[in-house]
């Protein structure tokens, strides 16, 4: 790397925020008539680097993904713990709460990273001591999803992989460029939303962060026709459909694309996550990151000038100015669990396996445990719960007879004292 990362932010001096500001959920379809940021945490961002977290041949060492995004969480919120931290995202959360993931996969060989997500989930299912249900969580996209390697087998959970592009009959809509546009039904449906972009150039709107992630990729020449339109971006993250339910920004920079992008291959390898709610502060922060790059590569620098649009009326997203921003820089190194470890356990893959009639799966506890046993089938749908209880120490024993069931794959989740285990199952049918 030609310049130094940490000199492109500006370190504040100031204490943690004490909280989290209240969620305020708008009115539908329309942008609000008011001079309010519409996104919480105005001007707060936190980027945390660790400079081994590539490898060789750009392998990424999921162990440090975990940590640089547990102290991405509590340096946000100020919480000790990572888990409390993201609950704090989500105001009313309940196990019927459905997450809605928007991760950036179509372009060139950078994608929201597997590792990043898997870290994610991780947190995610452990909310509510461990009841937080994996199914309630959609990742959608374009067709994309084979293609980035992303399955419910290498992604270890049994979320929801929803292939959304647009509906153009179906009655789901953003007020955008003037009329309210078909756009994305996943988001629609569910309660709360995590943006998981790139940091990456763009030809036709300079960069493809936060606010880029929610249109182009899912609907590049349909009905909304946005894929180069300004307006339409500015509309997209400004309206209350977005602006209601983004909790949370996760951009992926461990490597970076500065020019000829989005596609392409990476160019720089920042080694870093930004955590934010604020998709303006986000923006402007990886334009002067990838601006940097360019620069020291002998790239004239991206304007990028809707940041700044977005920050004045009527849209009132954020803070770009860079005086009134609070940037937290936090550079790592080694890895350490600010979680205990979770209490021993060995869970077999089950006997026999593959299998015609039944399968016995056990599991040894070296300690009393909450132990959550959930069969899903290869798509995320409940099949049955061997168990949900608190249990002693010891070896126990389930059986699984999935009777009329078709033959094929089905996955054992299995959550212990907020741990996950998955195992995959091969039924025979007679």
């Amino acid at each position: 790397m030609k310049a130094s990362r940490r000199s492109f932010l500006r370190t504040a001096s100031v204490a943690l925020a004490a909280g989290m500001v209240p969620f305020e959920r708008a009115l539908p379809s329309r942008l609000k008539e008011t001079a309010d940021y519409r996104y919480p945490n105005p001007g707060r961002l936190v980027v945390v680097t660790h400079e081994g977290v590539i490898g060789q041949s750009d392998t990424v060492n999921e162990a440090y993904v975990r940590q640089m995004l547990d102290e991405g969480l509590m340096q946000f919120t100020g919480l000790p713990n990572p888990v409390e931290a993201l609950e704090s995202f989500f105001p009313g959360l309940s196990t019927s709460t459905k997450i809605a993931i928007k991760p950036n996969l179509i372009w060139g060989s950078i994608h929201t990273r597997i590792e990043l997500v898997r870290a994610l989930l991780r947190r995610l299912t452990a909310m509510l001591n461990g009841r937080f249900p994996a199914e309630n969580i959609f990742f959608y996209e374009n067709q994309s999803f084979p293609g980035a390697g992303y399955t419910t087998e290498t992604i270890g959970y049994p979320v929801h992989l929803v292939e959304d592009c647009y509906f153009p009959d179906l009655g789901w809509y953003i007020f955008c460029d003037g009329k309210d546009r078909p756009y994305s039904k996943t988001l629609h449906d569910c309660d709360y939303l995590i943006n998981m972009p790139l940091l990456k150039d763009h030809a036709s709107t300079d960069f493809t962060f936060a606010m880029k992630n929610h249109f182009g990729s899912v609907n590049p020449q349909g009905p909304l026709g946005v894929c180069s339109n300004i307006k339409a971006l500015l509309d997209i993250n400004a309206s209350d459909v977005v602006a209601s339910k983004q909790r949370l920004i996760i951009l992926d920079a461990l490597f970076c694309i500065y020019e000829g992008g989005p596609g392409g291959t990476a160019q720089e390898r920042p080694s870093s996550i930004f955590i934010a709610q604020d998709p303006v502060t986000l923006e402007y922060t990886g334009r002067k990151w990838v601006n940097a790059y360019r620069e020291a590569a002998g790239f004239p620098a991206k304007p990028g000038s809707y940041i700044e649009t977005a920050a004045g009326e009527p849209y009132s997203m954020g803070i770009a100015d860079p005086d009134r921003m609070t940037i937290i820089t936090r550079s790592i190194t080694g890895v350490e669990s600010p979680l205990p470890e979770p209490s021993r356990f060995t869970l077999s893959e089950g006997y026999p396996n593959p299998f015609r009639n039944s399968t016995q799966v056990s599991l040894e506890l070296e300690h009393a445990s909450s132990v959550s046993l959930v069969v899903h089938d290869v798509s995320g749908r409940v099949i049955t719960t061997l168990t949900r209880e608190m249990l002693s120490p010891g070896f126990h024993v389930f059986d699984w007879r999935p009777g009329n069931l078709p033959s094929g794959v089905y996955l054992l989740r299995a959550v212990i004292d907020g741990h996950h285990a998955l195992r995959k199952l091969v039924f025979i049918s007679q």
